[in-house]
Protein backbone atom coordinates (compact mmCIF):
# COMPACT_ATOMS: atom_id res chain seq x y z
CA UNK A 1 0.00 0.00 0.00
CA UNK A 2 1.34 3.43 -0.89
CA UNK A 3 1.46 6.47 1.39
CA UNK A 4 -1.34 8.24 -0.47
CA UNK A 5 -3.58 5.18 -0.37
CA UNK A 6 -2.99 4.88 3.38
CA UNK A 7 -3.91 8.53 3.97
CA UNK A 8 -7.04 8.26 1.80
CA UNK A 9 -8.22 5.30 3.88
CA UNK A 10 -8.03 7.42 7.02
CA UNK A 11 -10.51 9.87 5.57
CA UNK A 12 -10.48 13.63 5.35
CA UNK A 13 -10.50 14.34 9.10
CA UNK A 14 -6.78 13.66 9.52
CA UNK A 15 -7.42 11.68 12.70
CA UNK A 16 -8.53 8.23 13.68
CA UNK A 17 -10.40 7.09 16.78
CA UNK A 18 -7.43 5.18 18.17
CA UNK A 19 -5.19 8.25 18.17
CA UNK A 20 -7.60 10.69 19.84
CA UNK A 21 -6.70 9.80 23.43
CA UNK A 22 -3.00 9.11 22.96
CA UNK A 23 0.03 11.24 23.59
CA UNK A 24 3.42 11.12 21.93
CA UNK A 25 5.32 7.95 22.74
CA UNK A 26 7.92 8.06 20.00
CA UNK A 27 11.30 9.55 19.17
CA UNK A 28 13.49 9.55 16.08
CA UNK A 29 17.02 8.19 16.44
CA UNK A 30 19.14 10.91 14.80
CA UNK A 31 21.96 8.45 14.14
CA UNK A 32 19.68 6.23 12.05
CA UNK A 33 17.36 8.77 10.39
CA UNK A 34 18.37 9.70 6.83
CA UNK A 35 15.94 12.58 6.51
CA UNK A 36 13.95 11.01 3.66
CA UNK A 37 10.73 12.70 4.79
CA UNK A 38 8.37 9.69 4.63
CA UNK A 39 7.44 10.07 8.30
CA UNK A 40 6.84 13.78 7.83
CA UNK A 41 4.48 13.11 4.91
CA UNK A 42 2.31 10.64 6.82
CA UNK A 43 2.17 12.57 10.11
CA UNK A 44 -1.44 13.78 10.28
CA UNK A 45 -0.65 16.05 13.22
CA UNK A 46 2.27 17.78 11.50
CA UNK A 47 4.50 16.94 14.46
CA UNK A 48 7.62 15.95 12.54
CA UNK A 49 10.18 18.57 11.62
CA UNK A 50 13.40 18.37 9.66
CA UNK A 51 15.12 19.20 6.41
CA UNK A 52 15.49 16.64 3.65
CA UNK A 53 18.77 14.76 4.07
CA UNK A 54 19.04 15.59 7.78
CA UNK A 55 17.71 13.78 10.82
CA UNK A 56 14.12 14.68 11.66
CA UNK A 57 12.56 15.16 15.11
CA UNK A 58 9.10 14.69 16.62
CA UNK A 59 7.53 17.59 18.51
CA UNK A 60 5.98 15.84 21.53
CA UNK A 61 3.63 18.78 22.12
CA UNK A 62 1.98 18.21 18.73
CA UNK A 63 2.29 14.42 18.29
CA UNK A 64 -0.94 12.46 18.84
CA UNK A 65 0.77 9.08 19.20
CA UNK A 66 -0.88 7.44 16.19
CA UNK A 67 2.35 5.65 15.12
CA UNK A 68 1.88 6.27 11.38
CA UNK A 69 5.48 7.46 11.26
CA UNK A 70 6.73 4.23 12.82
CA UNK A 71 4.97 2.08 10.22
CA UNK A 72 6.32 4.11 7.27
CA UNK A 73 9.97 4.56 8.35
CA UNK A 74 12.05 2.35 6.06
CA UNK A 75 15.19 2.50 8.22
CA UNK A 76 13.39 1.86 11.52
CA UNK A 77 14.66 5.11 13.05
CA UNK A 78 11.50 5.76 15.09
CA UNK A 79 11.18 4.03 18.46
CA UNK A 80 8.70 4.07 21.30
CA UNK A 81 9.78 5.69 24.54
Amino acid sequence: MGVLTFLKQLGNTGTNDQANDRTCRYRIDAEVCRGCGRCKKVCRAGAIRGERGRAHAIDAQICKGCASCVRWCRVKAIHSI
